[in-house]
């Protein structure tokens, strides 16, 4: 990759590297399973609004996308307030998969990540979402844990099909682990969501159209072939 960037992958069986990242996947599951455990036994919570996940466009109107017409989006961490994060998960969800190309095909880790390969990504079951799962707990670099606002990560968009709908974060995302409390997973954080319409570009013109079109066409011929018709007679 440009600029020697490492990017986290998408879970594929197809060689021994990937079992290996399959294994992380299901270590990741078990980790927030036990989170969610802890969660419930532990007395103090944290407060709403500790922080948000956030979707931006880059700038890019989402309501006026043609069909064809690709589109970055960006996961903002904004409003971090408890410090260092050893674990962040989000799951970004489309309305309809009819009108959005697959948000799994080319995601990449944000510039608030550390090393990159500590994201891991997966796609949905139904080619209608992408989870980023953040953890140290495979980290070797020093200092992993995401400590400043920005992007968690990003990927894209291509309009297939038009129609409208909507991007936003799954029922159960995201959450949050910070560093100097371990046994109280954070799940109250603010999240956004985004709405789009596609419009086909080069619409069709009606059969009426078309037929009007070449009348018109026909009419004009015509006339031309009249005028040359005279020209052409000897005085």
């Amino acid at each position: 990759m440009a600029g020697g960037a490492r990017r986290a992958g998408v879970i594929r069986i197809e060689s021994f590297g990937s079992y290996f990242t399959v294994g992380i996947c299901i270590m990741n599951c078990f980790r927030l399973m036990v989170c969610l455990v802890l969660g419930a036994y532990v007395s103090t919570s944290a407060s709403a609004g500790v922080m948000s996940l956030t979707l931006d466009s880059r700038g890019v109107d989402l309501n006026a996308l043609e069909l064809g017409d690709s589109v970055t989006i960006d996961v903002l961490l904004d409003r971090l307030g408890i410090g260092k994060l050893t674990d962040l998960g989000a799951t970004v969800t489309l309305s309809s998969t009819s009108h959005l190309s697959d948000p799994a095909v080319n995601p990449i880790a944000g510039d608030i990540v550390p090393d990159p390969l500590d994201v891991l990504f997966s796609g949905g079951f139904f080619n209608d979402s992408v989870d980023a799962q953040f953890t140290t707990f495979f980290s070797f670099v020093p200092d992993p844990e995401i400590n400043s606002d920005g992007v968690f990560f990003s990927f894209d968009l291509t309009a297939i099909a038009a129609g409208s709908g909507s991007i936003g974060f799954d029922l159960f995302s995201p959450f949050a682990i910070a560093a100097d409390d371990p046994l109280n997973p954070i799940f109250d954080i603010d999240t956004s969501e985004l709405n789009y319409t596609v419009t086909a570009s080069n619409a069709v013109p009606e059969p009426a159209s078309l037929l009007c079109f070449g009348c018109i066409a026909v009419a004009s011929l015509t006339q031309r072939r009249r005028c040359r018709s005279r020209r052409s007679r000897p005085a």
